[in-house]
């Protein structure tokens, strides 16, 4: 079980939330279970629009969309992330510091670099 900062969640989701904005992905983490009130792993699912028929170049950029959130989805569920709401993060205190902690972190989140994104909310990078 990993205990992680709510700021350093909030960071990941608003980069999950933009890159699926910006890139009009069909597929996105989702969070399947875990309450607030939960001392309980939260559970991480994939979550994808139903496309159609689509041409083999959609297919492919659809097959890597899927590929990159699934392996941060198997990545957040090895984790067993249970939400520390009560400790205040020391590095993300106000909007300028999310900000930078949010464009460090999105090119490793597009390109599906767990390792790093791991480290940002296990708090071993960004500190």
């Amino acid at each position: 079980m990993t205990i992680v900062k709510n700021a350093r969640l909030d960071v990941l989701k608003s980069v999950l939330n933009d890159l699926n904005r910006r890139k009009n992905w069909s597929c996105e983490v989702s969070r399947k279970s875990g309450c607030v009130f939960d001392d309980k792993p939260i559970v991480w699912g994939v979550n994808w629009a139903a496309i159609g028929t689509v041409s083999i170049e959609e297919t492919r950029e659809f097959i890597s969309q899927l590929n990159i959130v699934m392996l941060l989805t198997d990545m957040l569920n090895r984790l067993e992330i249970v939400i520390d709401y009560d400790t205040k993060d020391s590095r993300i205190v106000d909007r300028e510091s999310f900000e930078k902690a949010f464009n460090t972190l999105y090119p490793f989140v597009e390109y599906g670099l767990v390792d790093v994104v791991n480290d940002f909310l296990t708090e071993e990078a960004y500190n």
